[in-house]
């Protein structure tokens, strides 16, 4: 007879078939309870035997974990019990059961403790609770979790809780965001601690001003010295900052060499203007780098949210018009302050405006070269041109280079602008070749820094003289004195150029003293004159004709050609002439025009 608890078999009653069914049927009632009995009293045995195992299992879990673990009362929060890593981290058993729990964390925390575990108490699901601090026996204190779990024993609610410490990780954490908000190099701040700090300020009514600080020749001391000279003053720099400011205000290292500076308080402005009067100081002195005194100066904008204001701007604005402000101060001469304002933002969306322009008018072919004539002084005879770019706006007219020439330095548009004008110059020194032969002169071109960095630039100048089956020497290239500093690979750029054929010009020289050295290594053919030293031969005659002098007897020393541009008085020629520059540009001879003047020029001054 099977014996069965509710669906499952849990045995079998065996009766004698030697005995005749019949004998059996009036016994079979009988039997059927005493079969119930017997599967019933089977079950109860299982099920203890299934829990003493359980509890077994649960009790080598509990004593061999190697994570302490406690059991606590739920309704009490008392320790019940401990196992051996428990004793071993905090304390004896007797010390510790019949105790709180809160004994090991800190009175700051002992009531959100309690009301945690409380609310564990009454939901059987397990959770994580903390983080949390405890007391070890070695006097430390852990960061720790409890991982809990509610199980009944005898009827009895417990808890059983196992704690893991989580100090590392949250010190690996707190390592990791200390880097994310902080520079490696000075111990600064970072642009993300500017902005957090920036966004809870502006939440306050207080006023508010937020410094952006450049330093101007970073760079050139850079690559120069090297990039360690360059972090030496990059923390000297930080050093003399912290010592400008109070010691609630943030000082910050927000890029290569841009800082920042966050004032709050009733007075932030005055306090902000205070301190960039400082800074501009204190970064005005030389940094002596292994021996070498290197002298910067700082560029600095400033924004400003009065306290009755507050709330009504972002961080992301306040930060924008501080650099707006800072480019501004660089655009006035540098080593300044400037607030902003208003304007700026306006002249910042009109800068914006023509930059989308310029990038219509070159897909629309609206732009053209204009030539200047370069000639021999002694008999105004045309030896070559000057290529320059005209812009004429469809609703603004003939734009000024300089309106727009500085705002594409650091953008693709360069890149672009000076393919286009390659492009076009040799297209016309192939048409003047066409029609006058070797009289055809040459043509000058700008060359801007980011292009003269491009690894292509070589193959773009060899491929551009093939397309067009020019001389090499039809094409002068003109570098700026200061990209040249700024660049430490540009002699071996230089020399490339220089095997193709083409000649080298050096433009604005004069204007950066300290690279006279350096330039002795450049492979180039000639100096050009800063326009500035010519315009002073009038006015300033001995110190000016001094250093036209100086340029030009250094120039016979490298065995290169001078040449002066803006030359505008009869005077400025016969100086020049005396002093040994033989070559020269000026609205004197003629202004840019367009290209069917040249030839007009040519056959005007022929001989």
């Amino acid at each position: 007879m099977p014996l069965t608890l509710g669906h499952d078999l849990v045995g079998m009653l065996l009766l004698d078939q030697s005995r005749a069914a019949r004998d059996w049927g009036p016994l079979l009632p009988a039997l059927t309870l005493v079969g119930h009995a017997l599967a019933n009293a089977i079950g109860r045995c299982d099920a203890e035997l299934e829990l003493q195992r359980g509890e077994r299992r649960f009790r080598s879990m509990f004593d061999d974990n190697p994570l302490p673990a406690f059991i606590i009362d739920a309704d009490s929060l008392t320790i019940v019990e401990i196992n051996d890593a428990a004793c071993e981290r905090y304390a004896t058993r007797s010390d510790l059961v019949h105790r709180s729990l809160t004994l090991l964390h800190p009175e700051n925390e002992q009531a959100s403790v309690m009301a945690e575990l409380r609310a564990q108490s009454i939901d059987d699901r397990s959770c994580v609770l903390g983080p949390w601090h405890h007391r070890l026996a070695t006097g430390d204190t852990a960061t720790v979790e409890l991982l809990t779990q509610q199980t009944l024993v005898d009827g009895r609610a417990l808890l059983h809780c196992v704690v893991r410490d989580i100090t590392a990780q949250e010190r690996s954490e707190s390592d990791l965001q200390h880097a994310l908000l902080h520079d490696a190099l000075t111990g600064l701040g970072s642009r993300a601690l500017v902005e957090r700090r920036l966004a809870e300020l502006l939440g306050q009514p207080a006023s508010v001003a937020v410094l952006i600080l450049d330093l101007d020749g970073f760079k050139i001391i850079n690559d120069s010295l090297g990039h360690s000279a360059g972090d030496h003053l990059l923390v000297e720099t930080a050093d003399r900052l912290r010592r400008s400011v109070r010691e609630r205000d943030l000082v910050a290292r927000i890029g290569g060499d841009e800082f920042a500076v966050l004032i709050g308080g009733h007075d932030a402005h005055g306090v902000a203007r205070t301190v960039a009067e400082r800074a501009i100081r204190a970064l005005s002195d030389p940094f002596d780098i292994n021996g070498v005194d290197a002298v910067v100066s700082a560029s600095i904008g400033m924004s400003f949210t009065p306290a009755v204001l507050f709330g009504s701007t972002d961080a992301d604005t306040m930060l924008r018009n501080a650099d707006l402000a800072m480019y501004a101060a660089k655009d006035a001469g540098r080593g300044r302050l400037v607030e902003f304002s208003d304007r700026l933002s306006q002249i910042a969306t009109e800068r914006m405006r023509l930059l989308a322009d310029l990038q219509m008018a070159l897909r629309k072919k609206q732009l053209q070269l204009h030539y200047q004539p370069i000639v021999a002084l002694d008999s105004i005879r045309l030896l070559g041109a000057e290529a320059l770019l005209r812009w004429e706006h469809p609703t603004l007219g003939m734009v000024a280079p300089s309106q727009y020439l500085p705002l594409i330095e650091e953008t693709p548009l360069v890149g672009k602008l000076g393919a286009w004008v390659l492009e076009e110059a040799c297209r016309q020194i192939r048409e003047w070749t066409d029609e006058m032969g070797e009289d055809a002169p040459a043509v000058a071109i700008n060359v801007a820094p980011q292009q003269l960095r491009d690894v292509d630039f070589v193959d773009s100048i060899r491929a551009a003289l093939a397309r067009h089956r020019l001389q090499p020497s039809k094409l002068i290239l003109e570098i700026t004195e200061r990209s040249l500093l700024d660049d430490a690979d540009a002699v071996g750029r230089l020399q490339s150029l220089r095997d193709l054929g083409l000649r080298l010009s050096i433009d604005d020289f004069g204007t950066c003293y300290a690279a006279l050295g350096y330039l002795r290594q450049l492979p180039v053919d000639i100096l050009k004159i800063d326009r500035t030293f010519i315009a002073a031969l009038e006015h300033e005659p001995a110190p000016s004709t001094a250093t036209v002098a100086a340029i030009t007897d250094f120039a016979n020393v490298l065995g290169v050609e001078t040449m002066a541009e803006g030359i505008e008085q009869p005077a400025q020629r016969a100086l020049l002439q005396d002093m040994g520059c033989y070559v020269g540009q000026g609205y004197l001879f003629a202004k840019p025009a367009p290209a069917k003047d040249i030839i007009a020029y040519l056959q005007a001054h022929v001989g």
